[in-house]
């Protein structure tokens, strides 16, 4: 670990309370304008900021309209007025006045200043034990080594040179040369991209991956323990801390992983549960008759936080389904008594069947897109092999490998602390719904760890990582840790019912022991996680360390302006564009079929002096410079393999060395004869046909004729 780190952090923490700004504010405030409670209002502010970036994104591309700062402040305005008009339009004057006034069912537990103290002490406490493995072990300037991030830090540069944040059209360059439509939730770089005109990309991507998504777990977990525990002074307090318990969520998502836009969905999934959760306390026949525009305005707003989770990150969406489905089934259930009373056999038969329909065509929605048929039918890599490793992983909610001493005291601390919190939750009405959420959740980790019918399939919607399912499985994991507290708190001696007793003490020493455990334990196996991706890890990666961090600034500075690179993206070239005017031609790591030139030129680079269709394609598409480097195994493959025409290229004549750091070098390609830059780099409809196939081979031998 190294100091100097924290140093570099301290000016970018101020950012971390800008970004929450950014992403509370717009939807906080359109919630409060609809006049719901506060809680409503909290934990429903990023899910509607998302609905805002989301929506707000596809209809500035539409309308040509640049994305940026001002068109977010032009954004938040629209949303603010759109709030206003619907609670306007639900004529819910008199029911304000009345005390119907939406959200009213929430808990409003009156708080003194010790209470409110405490509350923020254990907010900073919570917030400070999450933030510590990154700000001590990775440097904020530096890129992260993981695949996912190098896509991410690209897709938000693609949105700086376009100006586009579109879902359907943002990362539409980030495959190579040829430019085609791809959908890809962009909400985490919509807000991330605010802040990159200030702080720099790699900075901005670092702030909200690594400092915001905490902030904003461990508050929708403070809130969704309130609303479970309702009545229980406490109960906020438990949440926030508890959120910092676990480190399969936010560290083995955002370092292990490095799964960025995936787990700022995960960190809006428990908000989503209290949105859920008040809508359906509200649902009742007496409110409709006397409320109705309140209800129907609190289940839009459900429906539009519902969708702004399946903006963020569709993966997410089904692990709601998932968590939401026992909840939904139970108050169902419930109200199929008064159902019976109220309706005649008729009416009766009739809802039921309409409500089938609903459920299968619901059904039918979400399987249409072939994208959700294939995960489905993807080829499991689930075995029979360490099944105690793996049942006991699934149970820890974290790899616990009981083979080593570590791994024995994470199981003491966890697999009390979960089970035995679960058990509780399953015996108290109205959070039985959370014990079989977990259950159904463990299903799926069963499914993901061994082939098992249907499950190993339902796991292919989380790709079958474990990791993401682990992830998930923590938003409800604090309702656990609070009913052990509220268990502890609450118990008495049978034979000695004094406060002060063995019998009360005991129980609480036990909890408070395993909280502070989990607590250490947590930040330190975060710490290792974090270690993974920090500057002193020794695994191959792109960006080998500051000297070649220097080489890429000063190819920055020193290129002329628009001038595009070629090479491998493993060798770090794909950095290049995050702080200078230089272009990369690769910018991750996926290659589609569809990028005919690409393909063809990261195969047949190396021929450059035989097969003249090289040149006539660097010619087309302004390609002057090469980035060679030193081959390296890198997301599981190796890259002389993966991209064999940058390794091994003879640049002895026809190519002048412009820099270098260790075995990282940059060359012009002279070869080719003189090369124009680009006039349009990002222009859709110049990289859109490609050309290698207007070159016909003539006897077995490459054809001369231009392509230009």
């Amino acid at each position: 670990m190294s100091s100097g780190h924290i140093v570099q952090w301290l000016p970018l923490l101020p950012w971390a309370l800008v970004f929450a700004v950014l992403l509370y504010l717009p939807g906080g405030v359109a919630l409060l304008l609809m006049r719901t409670s506060l809680t409503r209002a909290v934990a429903g502010a990023p899910l509607i900021t998302a609905v805002m970036l989301g929506v707000g994104g596809v209809v500035a591309q539409r309308w040509g309209i640049r994305y940026g700062v001002l068109t977010y402040l032009l954004l938040t305005l629209a949303l603010w007025l759109g709030a206003y008009a619907a609670r306007r339009a639900a004529t819910l004057r008199s029911e304000v006045r009345s005390g119907q006034a939406q959200g009213s069912s929430a808990v409003r537990p009156r708080w003194g200043r010790g209470e409110a103290a405490g509350l923020i002490a254990l907010m900073a406490v919570a917030v400070t034990f999450l933030w510590l493995p990154v700000v001590l072990t990775v440097d904020p300037t530096l890129p992260n080594p993981r695949v996912d991030p190098m896509y991410h830090y690209n897709v938000l540069d693609a949105i700086g040179e376009t100006g586009t944040v579109s879902m359907f059209a943002a990362v539409d360059f980030m495959y190579g040369i040829q430019v085609r439509h791809v959908t890809y939730p962009t909400i985490w770089h919509a807000l991330t991209v605010l802040g990159i005109p200030a702080i720099g990309v790699v900075e901005a991507a670092h702030v909200v991956s690594y400092l915001l998504i905490p902030i904003v777990f461990a508050v929708n977990s403070a809130l969704l323990v309130r609303v479970v525990f309702r009545g229980r002074r406490w109960a906020m307090h438990i949440g926030v801390l508890a959120a910092a318990l676990f480190p399969a969520f936010p560290a083995g998502m955002a370092y292990t992983k490095s799964f960025w836009p995936n787990a700022l969905a995960v960190s809006f999934l428990p908000g989503l549960l209290v949105i859920l959760l008040l809508f359906l306390r509200e649902s009742r026949w007496g409110r409709l008759r006397r409320a109705p525009g309140s209800l129907v305005l609190s289940g839009l707003i459900l429906i539009a936080c519902t969708g702004g989770l399946g903006m963020t990150h569709p993966s997410v969406f089904f692990s709601f389904l998932v968590i939401a489905l026992p909840l939904v089934v139970a108050v169902i259930a419930r109200s199929s008594r008064t159902f019976r009373r109220a309706l005649s056999r008729r009416a009766l038969t009739l809802t039921a069947i309409g409500g089938a329909v609903i459920v299968l065509g619901g059904a039918a929605l979400l399987l249409a897109p072939a994208q959700v048929r294939s995960f489905l039918l993807r080829d499991s890599i689930a075995g029979w092999n360490d099944v105690l490793l793996k049942v006991v992983s699934i149970l820890a909610n974290w790899p616990t490998d009981l083979t080593k001493p570590q791994g024995v005291l994470s199981a003491a601390v966890y697999l009390p602390l979960i089970l035995f919190g679960v058990a509780l939750l399953a015996r108290r009405p109205g959070a039985r719904w959370v014990g079989v959420a977990w259950l159904l959740q463990t299903l799926i980790l069963l499914g993901a760890y061994f082939p098992l019918p249907v499950l190993s399939a339902v796991s292919g919607l989380w790709y079958s990582d474990t990791f993401r399912l682990m992830a998930v499985q923590v938003t409800i994991l604090p309702l656990a840790v609070a009913a052990v507290f509220f268990w502890a708190l609450d118990r008495r001696g049978e034979r000695e019912p004094v406060a002060g007793s063995w019998g009360t003490r005991l129980p609480r020493l036990w909890a408070g022991g395993t909280v502070a455990a989990a607590l250490v334990g947590s930040a330190y196996i975060s710490s290792v996680s974090a270690s993974m991706v920090g500057s002193g890890d020794t695994q191959d990666r792109p960006l080998t360390g500051y000297d070649e961090a220097a080489l890429l600034d000063r190819l920055g500075r020193d290129l002329p302006e628009g001038s595009v690179v070629i090479g491998d993206p493993a060798t770090g070239i794909a950095y290049l564009p995050l702080n200078s005017d230089v272009d990369s031609v690769f910018t991750q790591m996926n290659v589609r079929e569809v990028d005919r030139d690409g393909i063809f030129l990261k195969d047949n680079f190396g021929y450059i002096r035989q097969d003249p269709r090289v040149c006539q394609l660097l010619r087309h598409y302004g390609i002057q410079y090469f980035y060679e480097d030193e081959p390296i195994s890198y997301n599981e493959s190796e890259r002389e393999e993966a991209m064999p025409g940058f390794y091994g290229v003879d640049t002895s004549d026809g190519f002048t060395l412009i820099d270098q750091s260790g075995s990282a070098k940059l060359w012009r390609i002279d070869v080719c004869g003189e090369i124009d830059p680009p006039m349009q780099w990002w222009s859709r409809t110049d990289r859109a046909v490609p050309q290698v196939d207007r070159v016909e081979g003539v006897s077995g031998r490459p054809s001369t004729a231009s392509i230009d």
